[in-house]
């Protein structure tokens, strides 16, 4: 194929059910009309229901065969039906009677960008919001292009495009597998064809972009309420000193009237914050309202939570930085365009030292015994190095600021000596296999000279 994508939809996204206001369109919006997901409903329901009558019922006896250009037998795709209730439209993902939109389906690219982007108004995954992602997606590609298209289902979408004349207009075009992580639940002989591993063409694409899309965009509800907390903490200190003016009989009455706006004002934010905490609070489940509490009262926890978001927040920066660099290089006026960049150095290395404090707490919340169990404190970073961006550096590592639950680490990561071990071993390895390596230059030079 000469583009991949990834299909995905996620019922996690969804709209309540009201009164809506008159659409209005972003000139570069994403999202298709939901006028062309109707028609194709309609489309879609159309030929089913049209060809349904032509086609005789299936006889019980009917011996195993293959469907048109398919290449996995019937029965091997009735098992794959069966196995997945996202081809089971009857089966109920979200309640129509709340809400207006129960999902969105997103189509990106092998490099997990947003292409196009479908509100779903049913309770589950039907077929024509794949079909009218897929047509959209055509309607802005040049005719001769081939698709690798990689879905949870793509073996029953398949199966129904050649049944049903779906997209009969591209079908031809149109290489169809299964996303990585999903082929395990399929049958062996589907996995055989629609593993992106074993067809040809999909290369290293995983079609998992779209679950670390609907991942980028979820929100955090105990890391919104801790940001909360923490802002609430902040109006409250205000407050007092407010208060403090505001009682002081020495306040000019200049200040006085503008201190006591301001306490009216803080007064008032305080208590929609608090209102906000209280509709968080709860909407948490049981697991989220013990992490809250462990997050709160445990110092370790909190500023293991904050060396991580320090660690994400550096991790961007110092992207950010390469991506200049590397456009900086593409440049005539270097000489000008370095101040721009040298501007970045002193804020990336101001946060990796706020990362090398909180990771010196952590190190004494340890030795104190005020750390869970079966913890591990993370490496302090370089900050001479960090800017060479080495995929052996420490800058990395985030799995010893992970928030789930306290398990044993395992040896390559908390063992010292297994560490200095597996590096022992590497260079060993190094040193039996260089030797081979010069033998087969040797050669391969004599040869040349004879």
């Amino acid at each position: 194929p000469d583009v991949i994508i990834c299909i995905d939809a996620c019922f996690t996204q969804k709209l309540n059910r009201q009164v809506r206001d008159p659409p209005r369109t972003h000139p570069h919006t994403v999202f298709i009309p939901e006028a062309d997901a109707e028609a194709m409903e309609k489309h879609v329901e159309f030929i089913r229901s049209k060809r349904a009558h032509s086609i005789k019922k299936p006889n019980t006896e009917e011996p195993d065969h293959f469907k048109g250009s398919l290449h996995v037998p019937k029965s091997v795709l009735d098992g794959c039906k069966a196995g997945f209730t996202a081809v089971d439209s009857r089966h109920d993902k979200a309640s129509m009677q709340f809400f207006d939109d129960t999902a969105l389906m997103v189509l990106l690219c092998r490099h997990d960008v947003v292409l196009f982007i479908t509100n779903m108004q049913s309770a589950g995954e039907k077929q024509h919001y794949v079909m009218v992602l897929v047509e959209t997606l055509f309607q802005h590609l040049p005719l001769p292009y081939r698709v690798g298209l990689l879905y949870d289902i793509g073996c029953q979408t398949e199966r129904s495009c050649i049944k049903w004349n779906f997209l009969d207009c591209y079908i031809e075009q149109i290489s169809f597998g299964i996303s990585i992580f999903y082929t395990f639940g399929h049958q062996w002989v589907c996995q055989l064809i629609y593993h992106p591993r074993k067809r040809t063409g999909f290369r290293l694409s995983d079609g998992e972009g779209c679950e670390r899309f609907w991942h980028s965009i979820r929100k955090d509800a105990v890391k919104e309420l801790l940001q909360l907390h923490k802002t609430q903490d902040g109006l409250k200190k205000w407050e007092h000193e407010y208060d403090v003016l505001v009682e002081d009989e020495a306040t000019p009455m200049d200040e006085y009237m503008e201190v006591k706006a301001n306490l009216e004002s803080v007064c008032l934010h305080l208590q929609e914050l608090a209102t906000r905490i209280q509709n968080k609070q709860s909407i948490l489940g049981v697991t989220d309202h013990a992490q809250l509490k462990n997050l709160t009262n445990n110092p370790f926890l909190t500023a293991r939570m904050n060396a991580l978001a320090l660690k994400q927040r550096l991790h961007d920066q110092l992207r950010a930085r390469k991506f200049k660099m590397e456009h900086l290089e593409c440049s005539f006026h270097k000489q000008v365009n370095a101040s721009s960049i040298k501007q970045h150095k002193p804020a990336i290395t101001k946060v990796a030292r706020s990362f090398n404090v909180l990771c010196d707490t952590m190190e004494d919340l340890f030795n104190k015994g005020k750390a869970p169990p079966s913890t591990i404190c993370p490496k302090k970073l370089e900050i001479k190095g960090i800017f060479a961006l080495n995929v052996d550096d420490a800058i990395w590592e985030d799995l010893r600021l992970d928030e789930g639950s306290p398990v044993a680490p395992p040896p390559w990561l908390s063992d010292e000596g297994v560490q200095a071990g597996i590096r022992a071993l590497l260079e060993l390895f190094w040193m039996l296999w260089m030797p081979l390596v010069q033998g087969q230059k040797t050669t391969s030079i004599c040869m040349m000279i004879n």
